[in-house]
């Protein structure tokens, strides 16, 4: 969708207590076509409105914001279906709009949510927990390497594994590229299955007989 009006939103709300207020939203999108107003939980946040849309936190889903002096002055239940959040709403009247105490929730300043910077912590606390975690994490050690000098003894030498054989074909065992690549016996026999060639072949003559016995047939026949 293109071209979507941003607007000053008014809606009403009623609460548990059967109090009656009007929630005002800077900076909304308004779509006419559909039947609820869409809000973006991080919007109501950067203004400084608690928002608990976690199902799974084990507390009461609500919408609370609280004056200047920490006294909390209006909360909104939240509640699910399916996997939608929402609040119940109804739309205002005139007289509504007149005489219900107003709920400002977003900011009247611009939404710029490219340019929107998120805190990543919400205290000292918080913060350096965070900060030695990703020090655990990201901090390493170096190991230095053990250099001998001299002559090695023959007990310290190890001389590589080879294969020596005097027959025609190779009589290698899977256990034996097993031990020697240090693979499975598994992979091993899969190794041998997929690069061991098992061609027919024919040795009744040479080759080049072979050859001038075609060419010679050739021949005859021109």
């Amino acid at each position: 969708m293109i071209d979507i009006p941003i607007v000053q939103a008014a809606t009403g709300y009623t609460a548990p207590d059967g109090s009656q207020y009007i929630l005002v939203f800077n900076k909304a999108i308004y779509m006419p076509n559909m039947d609820h107003l869409l809000l973006n939980p991080n919007q109501l946040r950067h203004y400084g409105v608690d928002v608990e849309d976690n199902p799974y936190c084990g507390r009461q889903m609500m919408i609370r914001k609280t004056d200047l002096d920490g006294d909390e002055d209006f909360v909104a239940i939240l509640k699910s279906q399916g996997t939608v959040i929402f609040m119940d709403t109804w739309t205002p009247t005139d007289e509504d709009l007149n005489e219900l105490s107003h709920i400002v929730l977003t900011f009247s300043k611009e939404w710029e949510t490219h340019s929107v910077e998120f805190p990543s912590a919400t205290s000292p606390e918080e913060k350096s927990v965070y900060d030695m975690y990703n020090l655990r994490v990201i901090q390493s050690i170096a190991v230095p390497t053990a250099v001998l000098s001299g002559t090695l003894s023959e007990d310290q030498l190890h001389f590589p594994k080879t294969f020596i054989s005097t027959e025609r074909h190779s009589n290698i065992s899977p256990e034996d590229l097993s031990e020697t690549w240090g693979i499975s016996v598994e992979q091993a026999k899969m190794t041998l299955d997929a690069t061991t060639q098992r061609h027919g072949r024919s040795a009744i003559m040479p080759l080049s007989r072979r050859y001038r016995l075609d060419r010679m047939y050739e021949l005859k026949h021109i």
